[in-house]
């Protein structure tokens, strides 16, 4: 067999001729070879049942919808289609994530990917994304009635009420296949390049419109948590009157954020954190204990964030390694920024935090010789 596997515009899985996959935004032939189904006959079939008007035209269809369409494909017509459970399921996390990028309006050949690796890993985590939203889903109901006890008044509950709502925000689920926290992002706009490799919780934050009849939805719900979170006899419901006839979530937070949080104290606040943040570096446990560098890191992002100052997450990544780079910790840190600059994707800021934690204990108990094993150390954490 000729080497094939590196060839532009090739995909090939091991099995039968190589398939061209120049743009697989179009080529939902490739997609089905790729799920397992390697007779041309079955897959002209699932393209026909699934995606009839193109890879983009999937409305609203569900796991419940496609199930359906399964069992028809396998006991109708002459050449039946049976779909095991499991390739159904990959059949679901496509057409998952082809109607988030749809949303934001995402390429296909970077949210799905351009070889059968990394299609693979973009369908693993759809199908553990789908898995979440149904839990969120089913809890939403009762996360979006809690409310305080110490309701919004004035200036003195703002806090506590403003992380309620973002609490609740960050956990409740709506019409966008997203959670709420998009409504109240700081941003009017939407990110502009979305063709980035982020997860969709920070894209669906980030880079969800709002327009449209599910943004609606998601922000009369919005309103609902706002109003029944503010005592009706204050000054902070007088604020929001105005927009209670329309269900104006999202005006009702930025005319609260304005009035009790976005103050000259709260924004040098913000800036001081920021000062601090680029400072902050780990050396040694003897400068600073990690745990005490871990809570320093976590409380000046939180800091910066409450104050409208946000870091992204990936950039957030990328300076906790270059943070550790000056001190004891450097060779793990600079054998994780390698794994990282490699793999892409699968490493969240707890990982580092934990893997580098892994290397203080390391130092601590071998000296400078717990280096021998560290790649083996970072890479089976990591994975």
């Amino acid at each position: 067999m000729p080497d094939i596997a590196n060839r532009p515009g090739l995909a090939y899985d091991g099995e039968g001729e190589p398939i061209r996959v120049d743009d697989i935004e179009q080529d939902v032939d490739v997609i089905f070879h790729w799920i397992g189904f390697k007779a041309t006959g079955k897959r002209d079939r699932l393209m026909e049942a699934f995606f009839p008007d193109g890879i983009r035209q999937v409305g609203n269809l569900d796991e419940k919808d496609i199930a359906a369409a399964c069992k028809i494909l396998g006991t109708t017509g002459q050449s039946k289609v049976v779909v095991p459970v499991l390739r159904q399921k990959k059949i679901a996390a496509v057409i998952r994530v082809v109607q988030e990028s749809v949303l934001i309006g995402r390429k296909l050949k970077i949210a799905l990917g351009k070889t059968p690796a990394q299609f693979n890993k973009s369908i693993e985590e759809a199908l553990e994304r789908m898995e979440a939203f149904s839990v969120a889903k089913s809890q939403t109901s009762d996360i979006v009635s809690r409310t305080l006890d110490k309701k919004l008044k004035n200036k003195e509950t703002w806090e506590l009420f403003r992380d309620h709502v973002r609490d609740i925000c960050s956990s409740a689920v709506g019409q966008n296949k997203s959670t709420l926290s998009y409504v109240i992002r700081e941003d009017d706009e939407p990110l502009d390049n979305v063709n980035v490799d982020e997860t969709w919780r920070y894209l669906s934050h980030e880079a969800l419109p709002h327009r449209g009849i599910s943004y609606r939805t998601d922000n009369r719900v919005v309103a609902l948590i706002i109003v029944d979170n503010i005592d009706t006899g204050s000054a902070a419901y007088g604020i929001i009157e105005q927009y209670r006839k329309s269900h104006d979530g999202r005006k009702m937070w930025k005319a609260l954020y304005e009035r009790f949080g976005g103050s000259d104290a709260s924004r040098r606040l913000g800036m001081d954190a920021k000062a601090a943040y680029e400072k902050l570096k780990y050396v040694n446990e003897q400068r600073m204990s990690f745990d005490s560098f871990r809570q320093q890191f976590n409380r000046y992002v939180k800091q910066m964030e409450d104050t409208g100052i946000g870091i992204k997450p990936k950039q957030q990544r990328i300076d906790l390694i270059a943070k550790c780079l000056d001190g004891s910790l450097r060779q793990h840190a600079i054998t994780i920024q390698s794994a990282m600059s490699i793999k892409k994707k699968g490493y969240s800021l707890e990982k580092i935090f934990t893997q580098l934690s892994v290397g203080v204990a390391s130092s601590s108990s071998n000296g400078n010789n717990h280096w021998r094993n560290i790649s083996s150390v970072a890479s089976d954490g990591l994975n």
